[in-house]
């Protein structure tokens, strides 16, 4: 094998990793919904908060189309978490429930609410 075939498989297989990673980039906007069984959910994150527990609620989650089952999500930090706003930061493990469940190599997301 030539250096120059070596260098095009390097930058085919080493392009097609980095592009399966793409999560936090900036430059797109990620879709990512919830599904909760509880119709009553945003009470509870807001009591679990107030009570300072650490819980998570389990729910389903979609990112980009992609399905995720049996997932925890709380609120993300206590600094930034304000009951009295509409939306805030969300905690998402997706190995709650089931081992080794990830998204591009993360099993834990955090979305912020800063615009």
């Amino acid at each position: 094998m030539n250096f120059r075939t070596a260098l095009i498989l390097f930058l085919f297989f080493s392009g097609s990793v980095i592009g399966q990673n793409n999560l936090y980039l900036i430059d797109s906007i990620k879709e990512i919904k919830f599904y909760f069984t509880q119709p009553n959910w945003k009470h509870l994150l807001d009591s679990l908060y107030i009570d300072g527990q650490k819980e998570r609620l389990t729910a389903s989650v979609t990112i980009d189309g992609q399905y995720y089952d049996s997932v925890g999500i709380r609120y993300k930090g206590y600094s930034s978490v304000n009951i009295t706003q509409i939306k805030n930061p969300f905690n998402i493990k997706l190995d709650y429930k089931i081992d080794d469940q990830e998204h591009q190599g993360f099993n834990k997301i955090k979305l912020s609410n800063v615009i």
